[in-house]
């Protein structure tokens, strides 16, 4: 599910040049209306996009509906300025996706095979990390601005 995104990422910073041209308000107003267009069209129609568990029944929708969502969401984005500790965050969330995720995971799993195994592992380490996760900055010195 995530490829065609990631693809729509490719392409996108492939032509940004071009795409740069789409960022202005009257460009964003109109991916909007296309979108509500769209989510009226799915409830109309009765087209269920649901990820999770898969239940999609009309693919075209589904592609062309997150590819118009994507767009919009972008140019949205570009138009906003900089929000220092969301950047910040953003920088670092495939490392806090792993440590929230990764390695909760890994210690459960190497504690049920020694026998081990402590019910709620992966929550309690999950609360851990993200409950200290603010203060790593700070213990070296760091703005979370930098």
């Amino acid at each position: 599910m995530a490829l065609p995104i990631l693809c729509f990422g490719y392409f996108y910073h492939k032509w940004e040049s071009v795409f740069h041209y789409f960022h202005n308000l009257s460009s964003s107003f109109f991916l909007f209306i296309l979108l509500v267009i769209i989510k009226v069209y799915e409830h109309m129609q009765g087209i269920t996009l649901l990820v999770e568990p898969i239940r999609v029944n009309n693919w075209y929708v589904f592609v062309f509906d997150a590819l118009v969502c994507t767009l919009f969401l972008v140019s949205l984005a570009k138009q906003l300025k900089s929000v220092a500790w969301l950047e910040w965050t953003g920088r670092r969330s495939l490392v806090y996706y792993f440590f929230s995720g990764g390695i909760p995971l890994v210690v459960s799993t190497l504690l049920q095979r020694l026998d081990m195994a402590i019910r709620g592992t992966t929550t309690v380490f999950s609360s851990l990390f993200s409950s200290s996760t603010p203060l790593l900055p700070l213990s070296r010195g760091q703005s979370i601005a930098t």
